[in-house]
């Protein structure tokens, strides 16, 4: 008996690094009206660095939304950004005039959404005639920044630092 080969290839980030980082920086300014720019590790970590001393130990300090992705290859979107970041940029996605209140559920909400919206551009770009299912996003508070892996890109929107990162399934 023969085993029929996978159909799914699986690539590399590289293969898919520039197609996801033009889909963060669009959704960022067209859905969200912020600046995302990618930078050196070394701007990088003078942001870091600016956050870690501007910020209240007592209050979640990070969150980080994942979407799961399914279909011709599978997969993961991974958003890390600063919470003051996170609730910066809720009221764009979620239409609310400037003074209205910001709960806690609504900037994870918009959080979610601003991984989601990044996963779906990038795959709807850069596979056309491709199926893939996204899974509801998932956002968790996180104490720190993660150390970034070696194919993670580190942005700055609107001068926070922020890591994006894509993890695929094995075939």
């Amino acid at each position: 008996m023969c085993s029929q080969p996978s159909r799914r290839k699986t690539p590399q980030p590289s293969e898919h690094a520039e197609a996801i980082k033009k889909a963060l920086v669009d959704v960022a300014q067209e859905s969200f009206f912020s600046y995302a720019e990618f930078c050196t590790p070394e701007r990088f970590h003078e942001a870091l660095e600016s956050v870690r001393d501007a910020v209240d130990a007592a209050s979640p300090r990070w969150l980080a939304a994942h979407v799961e992705f399914d279909g011709a290859f599978a997969g993961r979107v991974t958003v890390v950004v600063p919470y003051s970041l996170a609730a910066d940029m809720t009221p764009a996605v979620a239409g609310l005039m400037p003074g209205d209140p910001i709960d806690d559920v609504l900037v994870r909400d918009a959080t979610g959404e601003f991984a989601n919206m990044i996963c779906g551009t990038w795959l709807t770009r850069a596979c056309v005639r491709r199926r893939f299912d996204l899974a509801p996003p998932a956002v968790l508070a996180v104490p720190a920044m993660p150390a970034a892996g070696r194919d993670d890109e580190l942005v700055l929107i609107n001068d926070w630092p922020v890591t994006l990162a894509v993890a695929f399934d094995a075939a």
